[in-house]
């Protein structure tokens, strides 16, 4: 990593840094099946969580985390554990190592970093079906009954929180038979949704380590004009927004004569969601910070802008809204440019 990334600390730091490594590393497979079994976008929090160990308590630590990671890994599901985790964990990682390294363009690392990270979930995906053939999602579901059988009471009724049931008068046969219910009803609801869970997920991880490492360069004083851009500055390329909205709807005609119709549907769905929220975010920050709220305030403005339309089912309005910022916005091809004093178009210097 680049100089003055990582936190130097002295040997006590760096072992105790080391110990919560192997603490949080033995917990991220748990992580991964409840973020799998929740149905939302799947973080790769093994790559995420490297940088974050590595920045804070050095290279022991972010060892310490994968070789916890692993090994756990290799215990839930065997070789083909140790392979998925390496797969989707080191690609991002020395992804984002050279782009800080290198001090290059934050854009030229975002779409680097999403690319790699769509890929390395792409590979852990083919991993597993080497090792377990087209029953994959069935596969899963079996080693996920598995590793919670030796799980204790406690960590299950956590896991169990975003169902909203009631778990706190249930024995343990009884906490145990509604998991395996809910397991069961879920199967069918995997098939739909994590492939674009998966995706998304990927591309999302690589969005917050990019940003967030370019991030602790800048407020250190070490990043470069380029290689860090706020999110106020952010924009969607215009190839990049048309691209999508061509893909939702050429997939949305033809969802019905597909076999996987609905699969891909959402797949392409939840990135252009994903895409489309990063543009609205960006173009909101902009608006926000003109009222000059306080650094609080206007990240809670932030989050309400994304939450509430999603909390309500309304994400297509994100997309619609975002697709419009981005096409015809401040950065966007088809904006409308101030005319000149000689009634010719005046260049604002904005050009994607």
């Amino acid at each position: 990593m680049p100089e003055g990334f990582v936190t130097r600390r002295g040997t006590a730091g760096t072992v105790l840094g080391s110990i919560l490594a192997l603490i949080v590393g033995a917990l991220l497979p748990y992580a991964l099946i409840v973020e799998m079994s929740a149905l939302i976008p799947v973080l790769a929090l093994s790559a995420l969580l490297t940088v974050g160990m590595y920045a804070w308590f050095g290279l022991p630590a972010a060892v310490a985390l994968n070789v916890s990671f692993h090994w756990v890994m290799f215990v839930g599901f065997g070789p083909a554990g140790i392979l998925i985790g390496l797969v989707s964990t080191l690609p991002l990682f020395f992804s984002v190592r050279y782009g800080l390294i290198k001090r290059e363009p934050f854009f030229d690392q975002m779409e680097r970093g999403v690319m790699v990270s769509i890929l390395a979930i792409a590979g852990a995906v083919s991993v597993a079906y080497l090792f377990w053939g087209s029953q994959i999602i069935s596969g899963f579901m079996e080693n996920i009954r598995q590793q919670f059988a030796a799980v204790p009471d406690d960590m299950l009724r956590v896991a169990l929180l975003y169902t909203g049931a009631d778990t706190s008068s249930l024995t343990s046969e009884e906490l145990r038979t509604l998991y395996d219910q809910l397991i069961s009803v879920a199967e069918e609801q995997y098939l739909l949704l994590l492939p674009g869970n998966l995706l998304s997920g990927a591309a999302l991880s690589a969005v917050l380590t990019v940003t967030w490492s370019n991030l602790r360069l800048a407020r250190r004083g070490l990043a470069t004009p380029e290689s860090y851009i706020p999110l106020r500055m952010w924009h969607l390329p215009a190839r990049v927004s048309i691209g999508l909205l061509a893909a939702l709807l050429t997939v949305y005609l033809f969802s019905g004569s597909l076999s996987i119709g609905a699969t891909a549907l959402n797949a392409v769905y939840s990135l252009a969601l994903l895409a489309f929220a990063i543009q609205t975010l960006s173009s909101f920050a902009r608006r926000v910070e003109k009222t000059h709220a306080r650094p609080g305030g206007r990240r809670l403005m932030l989050t309400i802008v994304i939450l509430v339309p999603l909390m309500f089912g309304m994400g297509i309005l994100i997309i619609f809204y975002g697709a419009a910022s981005a096409l015809f916005g401040t950065y966007g091809p088809f904006r409308r440019r101030p005319e000149a004093a000689d009634g010719s178009d005046q260049q604002n210097g904005n050009n994607q």
